[in-house]
C-alpha cells in the first residue's frame, strides 16, 4: 500500500465554510451558487478549511472540483461515528488517503487541507458543492477562485 506524506499545515490560519439550510434553501456560506460568481478567492498555498454542518442538517458528502485534499480530522461527530475513529484526529478509515469528497454529519466539522499551489496559467473558477443529487439540484454548491 501507499503512504501519503501529509501536507505541512504549518501556520495556516483556517479558513470557515459553514453549511446550513435558508428560506428552505441549502447553502454554502449563506450562498446559493451563482454561475460566474465566486463566493470565495483561495490562496495559491496549502489551505484549511474548517467545513461545519449545521446541527440541524443532515448528511452533506461535500465535493471538491480540481483539486485533491488530506482530511486532517473531525470535530463533534455523532455517536455512531465515534466508534469507527481509529486515525488521529477523530478520523474513519475512508478519511485517509487523498479524497475529493468527504461526509459531514450534522453538528460536525470536518477540517482539510488542500494544496492550491499548480503550476496552470491564469485565474481559474471550481465547484464546491454537495454530492446528494436533490442538494445539488437545489443549488447547494458555490464557486471557488484560483487567482493567477
Amino acid at each position: 500500500l501507499s503512504t501519503v506524506a501529509p501536507l505541512d499545515t504549518t501556520g495556516v490560519r483556517p479558513r470557515r465554510v459553514t453549511l446550513s439550510m435558508g428560506h428552505m434553501q441549502w447553502l454554502i456560506n449563506g450562498q446559493q451558487f451563482q454561475r460566474d460568481t465566486a463566493a470565495f478567492e483561495v490562496q495559491r498555498a496549502v489551505e484549511v478549511w474548517d467545513i461545519e454542518n449545521a446541527t440541524n442538517s443532515m448528511i452533506h458528502p461535500m465535493h471538491l472540483h480540481g483539486f485533491s485534499f488530506q482530511v486532517l480530522g473531525r470535530s463533534n461527530s455523532p455517536a455512531a461515528l465515534r466508534p469507527l475513529a481509529t486515525a488521529s484526529g477523530g478520523r474513519v478509515v475512508t478519511d485517509l488517503g487523498w479524497k475529493d469528497t468527504v461526509m459531514i454529519w450534522p453538528g460536525e466539522t470536518v477540517r482539510i487541507a488542500v494544496d492550491f499551489r499548480q503550476a496552470f496559467p491564469g485565474a481559474q473558477l471550481f465547484l464546491f458543492h454537495c454530492h446528494n443529487l436533490e442538494h445539488e439540484d437545489g443549488n447547494m454548491m458555490v464557486n471557488y477562485r484560483v487567482p493567477a
